[in-house]
């Protein structure tokens, strides 16, 4: 009966191992998607404040998000660049 016991808690405790690591996995998919959906964001912000700026550098600093003052901070240096277009 004492063997039996053990081999159910130990069983037991394999299931909650394997169940925190599924959760774990699915934490670090979550992050992933969220990295993944904020590079695709900034991507797509830098292409249309490009595309203001090549039209004109002023409309383009009109806008919040495209003003190297008010961006996104992985954006401000690259945007300021675009004053040169």
């Amino acid at each position: 009966m004492r063997i039996k016991l053990k081999k159910v808690v130990k069983d037991i405790k394999e299931k909650l191992d394997n169940l925190t690591f599924s959760e774990e996995v699915k934490k670090y998919k979550n992050e992933e998607e969220k990295i993944q959906l904020t590079a695709e964001l900034i991507l797509k912000t830098y292409n249309y404040c490009k595309a203001l700026a090549e039209e004109n550098y002023a409309s383009m600093l009109k806008e919040e998000i495209c003003n190297p003052k008010t961006s996104q901070k992985g954006l401000q240096k690259e945007l300021s660049e675009l004053k040169t277009i």
